[in-house]
């Protein structure tokens, strides 16, 4: 299985998607992807006119950080939505480490 970081289907418009940074409305700064504890993941209700796109939401310094990450595959997105909101709580690297079906 590959890992999440680098899966097949972690892409939009056929590139890669992962995310490069979290930002915060609380600082002005921006935050490396692997820092940092996952606090919650969603998945929009997807409109018509918007890609399929899931946001992270991470907890880091008592700041909250997050970004949004696109898919083309809107059933692999799905299934990510729910297979990471069970690992919430957890580090970051070790969410961009999980070995992920799809």
């Amino acid at each position: 299985m590959p890992l999440l970081l680098t899966h097949p289907k972690m892409s939009w418009r056929g590139r890669p998607n992962a995310p490069v940074g979290l930002h915060s409305a609380d600082r002005m700064e921006s935050l490396d992807i692997f820092e940092g504890t996952l606090k919650a993941v969603t998945c929009p209700k997807r409109h018509p006119s918007h890609p399929v796109r899931l946001e992270f939401v991470v907890w880091y310094e008592g700041a909250t950080y997050s970004t949004l990450a696109y898919f083309d595959d809107e059933e692999f997105a799905r299934e990510l939505c729910e297979t990471l909101s069970r690992h919430t709580g957890q580090p970051m690297f070790a969410i961009w480490g999980l070995d992920i079906d799809g």
